[in-house]
């Protein structure tokens, strides 16, 4: 990997344009103002490092990224401080960069990087940075955004198949049997249910599960998150963002979008496999057939009452007041607020929330 070719892009269109340019060994540096004509910007590196160097011309600089040696992705050193972001992306995943306010981060590009955007004043991952820059001849000019980015690899055609006379082509399909939905399950025997398909800006514990950026310690495993002077965030799958919690201590996960009630199977986005279907016992017939509808937007939990016969209120967690629940309407919720379907009371605990 560390022969690749690399190629350049910069943006300049995104605000107030900051300056990228090449030092006579090849570093390249994105900075909010040029430096000033003194500045030896090799000779600060190869004497004081790449980190001290970078921590010194930030005084005059503004915010500013080195990039070294910028001749191959794997290896190469991106040092950020001021209001700068790098965001790394690979074909499966991306991570975002943000040195602490004060403090240099440093990040080593590692194998499998397909592109690496560096911008002034980024406060949220650039999606598609490659797709809006233009080629970068490495002259000093007015740019927002650099990109560096793996140069495509043309390969040589694959020879044509050879045929045979006797030659048989056997097609096996080697694909999973289509699972049927299955029903609903009591709130007391249902299980986990599997990370759902959303893709949220996170953090990752020291053995890679995805959290809350806020999560102290690691919801899958338990371990405390790290600590250092770089916040780093992916965005990856959403793993389970809590529970729901009921008087008897029975625990529901929230890992997607849920339907509570009597026959939660009957409903439209139930049998569509848009929500998760949780049955709430109840002979009384309180509880209505489609009662709640909990939805996840990014790590917030909202919950919408469903025209209920008999309504939902909430109590806060912070204030203690109790409200009622108008049918349709969206309220997000917080970690400890009460839900109450009458026969039954849902407590939510969220996993990042110490």
């Amino acid at each position: 990997m560390n022969d690749q070719h690399v190629q350049y892009f910069v943006d300049g269109r995104h605000g107030a344009s900051g300056i990228v340019c090449t030092s006579p060994a090849g570093r390249v540096l994105l900075s909010e103002r040029p430096l000033a004509a003194a500045v030896d910007v090799d000779a600060l590196v190869d004497d004081l490092g790449e980190v001290a160097a970078v921590g010194q011309m930030v005084a005059s600089s503004g915010a500013i990224a080195l990039i070294a040696p910028a001749r191959s992705l794997p290896g190469t050193a991106v040092v950020l401080a001021g209001d700068v972001a790098a965001t790394v992306t690979t074909a499966t995943d991306m991570s975002f960069v943000r040195p602490v306010p004060g403090a240099v981060a440093r990040h080593v590009v590692g194998d499998g990087v397909a592109s690496v955007a560096v911008e002034l004043g980024a406060q949220t991952p650039a999606v598609g940075a490659r797709d809006e820059a233009t080629p970068w001849s490495l002259e000093s000019q007015p740019a927002r955004r650099l990109v560096v980015a793996v140069a495509p690899q043309t390969a040589a055609p694959l020879p044509p198949p050879i045929a045979h006379p006797d030659a048989r082509v056997e097609v096996l399909d080697l694909g999973p049997e289509p699972a049927e939905v299955p029903a609903p399950l009591p709130i007391d025997t249902l299980p986990p249910p599997a990370v759902g398909g959303a893709q949220v800006l996170g953090i990752r514990c020291p053995v890679g599960h995805h959290n809350h950026p806020d999560a102290q310690y690691c919801s899958s495993c338990g371990r405390r998150m790290g600590v250092n002077a770089t916040a780093v965030l992916v965005i990856g799958p959403r793993p389970p963002v809590g529970l729901f919690l009921t008087d008897d201590g029975t625990a529901i996960p929230i890992a997607g979008d849920l339907l509570l009630g009597r026959e939660p199977e009957t409903h439209a986005d139930v049998a569509d496999g848009r929500r998760q279907g949780v049955l709430l016992p109840d002979d009384s017939s309180v509880i209505s057939r489609h009662h709640l509808a909990v939805t996840l937007d990014g790590w917030d939990v909202a919950v919408s009452d469903l025209g209920s016969a008999n309504g939902t209120s909430v109590k806060s967690a912070s204030t203690g007041l109790d409200y009622r629940l108008q049918p349709g309407d969206s309220v997000t919720l917080e970690s400890g607020d009460l839900l109450d379907l009458g026969p039954i009371t849902l407590r939510l605990s969220l996993h990042h929330v110490a």
